[in-house]
């Protein structure tokens, strides 16, 4: 802990030496290291300053100064168990600075920064892991801090959703005003009941008015149970309508997110987003806010009418609110903090729930069930734990506040009691005409005024829960796309693809691809192998434009992929994945998906191509049988026909085929071959596949090792090589062998 603790002052105190020296008082990008080149510890920190890099460490008084336009390509290198920077000079090349392996992304950063620099280049701004306020790290998924989002900015986002519903949600304030203002009346008429006619000792004679007044009071209920009706209407209207629109809105980002957007969270979070946290902004903006539009009205008009009747006993009544709003606002943050708790909490129960039920087969095939009930139960457990927790904490508040606004109506009946007995020693109405009317005005007065007060004490607790609900939405709509959507549709794709000097690294990973040029023209079919993990799939994700590259272009047609609409661009490709995922409806839907105004005669053809006609057939219900959660009634291999037939409707100009026939016995696997060939004629084709038999008749094959191309060719030309692809062919056939 002291070491944590050190070295940020020890980084400070380097960047204030350095600085001095540099004779600058101006930002200075720099960034810490914390090894020495034998290994060993040695904190120190590197500055780059008006081209050139200067390396300062701790306890040593000489500062190492390289001139940054003399190094060559500056490159991070990965280590065992470290990471360094190396470059190279007129003497070879060299290592720049070494660190242990919790600086890798520093590193990484700094690479890209100075490498940019030393080209000219503007240095690029990091991506933020912290917030700058408070320097605490973003939650996983997350790129703000709910702690110093500006609320009102926050809240300001509903107003466009708020806008449609205007006219509903005017008619539904003119009904809050209705009952308010029935609320207020109804006491002064109870009062002149009371005083006119129940407790008057010489009552009139005319008791037409006493009638009069208790119709009024009828027909007044009536009116406000109407207007209590229109409201729930107007707003049971409103908030369907803007629950839509932002479900509609939500669902919509996380359709644009690339993957590596949509793999920062979890399964769970995202449902939880669009389900539970939209209902809860609903509820707000449709329940909360008008209804503490009433209550403040209410509150605001009984407190002018009691001001009005007797300011002095009005103070006494009111004396207990100042100290509730203190003791909420200082619960204010607390309710945020343990409110954004729970709902994390429930997020993972969500994300434990639909991870075991897609794996529900597999939980079954292994017997885990009890497993998973205990994992289930545990997080069951946390959420019942905080939510006991947040409860007991208002279940301590709630009644001590109860009790002082209490003190206002114990006041209240002992003044106005004492006033009414005649007792002078206790009289503050200064009022010689009070009588039981206005004793039970004032009281039911009381009660109207302690009544939104004490709804609105429950008030923080559901703005901590809409705050966090609304500030991770927010977070997600407002999230940039790390593929940019801005290039031009295009009719037509030959299919002539290309990669230029293209490298491509995951997000905080080290490069999958390095330096992969490789043309494929169109028409050719170009079979990709290679051990498992070496790029293969993440190429053909490339050419699909599920990621962007790192570095270098990739072309299609001449056209760089990041220039073309991608969802004009992906209509026009055909894949076929290494995981077959089936949707849970009918297998002519699964196919359909593929081209959904697809006729029934095409949907067919594409399934006697795929040769899944025969079997779909023996179905119960043919093609209009369903196939369950993911295809889970239907078996891998039939799954994987199905999604051929999907591939083949499409018509596509490019053809991916990830191992698509890796499920198939071998006589289907011959017919699959032979209709993938009919059809993949004139169209280019690029297939990934471990059982490199299925890729003797390839036009090119690429063999990929450690994330680079190591040779291309064709079958009998690389197997004349007898290099690394001749190696993998016998190595198969032995193996082959051996399992007949």
């Amino acid at each position: 802990m002291k070491k944590k603790e050190k070295e940020p002052t020890a980084l400070k105190t380097l960047k204030d030496e350095l600085k001095k020296e540099l004779g600058t008082d101006e930002k200075v990008y720099s960034f810490p290291y914390d090894l020495s080149f034998d290994n060993k510890k040695a904190f120190g920190v590197c500055a780059l300053f008006e081209g050139k890099l200067y390396f300062r460490e701790e306890n040593k008084s000489e500062t190492k100064v390289l001139d940054l336009s003399s190094l060559g390509e500056i490159k991070f290198v990965q280590n065992w168990g470290c990471v360094s920077i190396e470059s190279s000079d007129e003497n070879g090349d060299i290592e720049l600075c070494r660190a242990e392996m919790s600086l890798c992304q520093i590193f990484r950063n700094a690479v890209k920064k100075l490498e940019a620099a030393r080209n000219g280049e503007d240095i690029p701004a990091p991506k933020l892991n912290k917030c700058p306020k408070c320097g605490k790290p973003f939650k996983r998924g997350m790129t703000s801090c709910l702690d110093c989002t500006d609320k009102k900015k926050l809240f300001k986002r509903l107003v466009p959703y708020l806008k449609p519903h205007i006219k509903t949600l005017l008619l539904a304030g003119l009904f809050l005003i209705t009952i308010s203002g029935i609320s207020v009346l109804l006491p002064m008429i109870n009062k002149t009941i009371i005083n006119d006619y129940i407790a008057n000792p010489i009552p009139p004679e005319d008791k037409s008015g006493f009638v009069w007044l208790v119709v009024s009071m009828a027909l007044l209920g009536l009116l406000s149970a109407v207007c209590t009706m229109g409201r729930g209407l107007c707003i049971a209207k409103s908030g369907k309508g803007m629950l839509v629109k932002l479900r509609e809105d939500v669902y919509g980002k996380l359709q644009k997110l690339s993957l590596t957007g949509l793999t920062r969270r979890s399964a769970g979070e995202l449902m939880h987003r669009v389900s539970e946290d939209t209902n809860e902004i609903r509820d707000f903006i449709i329940w909360l806010v008008p209804s503490l539009l009433q209550q403040g009205l209410t509150l605001g008009t009984i407190a002018v009418f009691l001001f009005a009747f007797n300011w002095k006993l009005t103070l006494i009544v009111i004396t207990p609110v100042p100290l509730l709003a203190v003791l909420f606002r200082v619960l204010h943050k607390f309710t945020h903090r343990i409110y954004r708790r729970q709902w994390q909490l429930e997020s993972d129960a969500g994300t434990l729930m639909h991870d075991v039920f897609s794996g529900m087969r597999v939980v079954k095939t292994y017997g885990t069930e009890k497993h998973e009930e205990a994992r289930f139960d545990v997080a069951a457990k946390r959420i019942a734990d905080i939510s006991k927790k947040n409860e007991r904490t208002w279940n301590l508040i709630m009644p001590f506040a109860s009790f002082l606004l209490s003190f206002g109506e114990f006041a209240v009946l002992f003044f106005l009691g004492c006033e009414l007995v005649g007792d002078p020693s206790f009289i503050v109405s200064g009022q010689s005409n009070f009588a039981l009317g206005d004793l039970m005005q004032f009281t039911a007065y009381v009660g109207l005024m302690y009544e939104p007060i004490r709804w609105m004490s429950g008030v923080p607790r559901r703005i901590a829960r809409a705050t966090t609900s609304l500030a991770k939405i927010v977070e997600l709509i407002d999230e940039e796309d790390d593929m940019i959507n801005v290039g031009e549709s295009l009719d037509n794709i030959r299919g002539d693809i290309e990669f230029k000097n293209a490298a491509f690294a995951y997000e905080n990973g080290d490069n999958v691809l390095k330096n992969i040029n490789l043309k494929i023209n169109k028409g050719e079919m170009v079979g990709l192998v290679g051990r498992s993990g070496v790029g293969k799939t993440t190429a053909a994700n490339l050419i699909l434009r599920l990621y962007d590259l790192t570095e270098g272009t990739l072309t299609v047609d001449g056209v760089d992929v990041r220039d073309i609409d991608q969802y004009s661009y992906r209509s026009k490709i055909g894949v076929v994945l290494q995981e077959t995922f089936l949707f849970n409806g009918t297998i002519y839907s699964n196919i359909a998906y593929g081209k959904p105004d697809a006729t029934r005669e095409e949907v067919i053809r594409a399934a006697k191509l795929a040769n899944a006609h025969e079997f779909i057939m023996k179905q119960p219900d043919g093609y209009n049988t369903y196939v369950g959660d993911k295809g889970s009634t239907l078996s891998g291999g039939e799954r994987q026909r199905i999604a051929i037939a999907r591939a083949i409707l499409r018509n596509p100009s490019i053809l991916i085929l990830d191992e698509a026939t890796s499920s198939l016995d071998t006589e289907t696997e011959k017919q699959i071959q032979e209709a993938i060939a009919r059809f993949s004629g004139g169209r280019t084709t690029i297939a990934i596949a471990h059982r490199l038999s299925t890729l003797r008749n390839s036009d090119k094959i690429v063999v990929f090792e450690k994330g680079m191309i190591e040779e291309v060719g064709s079958h009998d030309e690389l197997m004349q090589n007898k290099n690394r692809y001749y190696r993998l062919v016998m190595a198969q056939k032995k193996v082959n062998k051996l399992n007949k």
